[in-house]
């Protein structure tokens, strides 16, 4: 009986300790994640031609998932959207991106462009 008691209370002290053992983890901080992008092909700083396909710039950091808003509608959760353009000319469009990183630490940052007459329809070309 002394000894079934001596096993009993080792194996409580084991179980317990491993339970101990197994809440200490060992976790490395995951950096936040930074939003910042810029458009390549700009006619000026803040200038868009109309119906020019965009080519963009991701530069954000520590991001795994990306969020585009045009603010005409569309948005795309590609890293590099492609084929975006906007029409007609006189507008102004607010591009924002929202960036996650592996956690679901968000960043946004958002820049505001004007679309700038081209002189062609961008969808016949003419």
């Amino acid at each position: 009986m002394k000894y079934l008691m001596i096993g009993i209370a080792f194996s409580f002290l084991l179980i317990e300790g491993c339970q101990k053992s197994n809440t200490a983890v060992n976790t490395v901080p995951v950096p936040k994640p930074v939003a910042k992008f810029s458009i390549l092909n700009l006619v000026d700083s803040s200038l868009i031609l109309e119906g020019n396909i965009l080519n963009f710039d991701n530069q954000s950091a520590n991001a795994v998932s990306y969020h585009w808003n045009f603010s005409d509608g569309t948005s795309s959760i590609d890293k590099l959207p492609s084929n975006i353009s906007f029409a007609p000319c006189g507008r102004v469009y607010t591009i924002t991106l929202t960036v996650k990183n592996s956690v679901g630490d968000s960043s946004s940052t958002s820049q505001t462009f004007n679309i700038l007459c081209s002189g062609k329809h961008p969808y016949t070309g003419g």
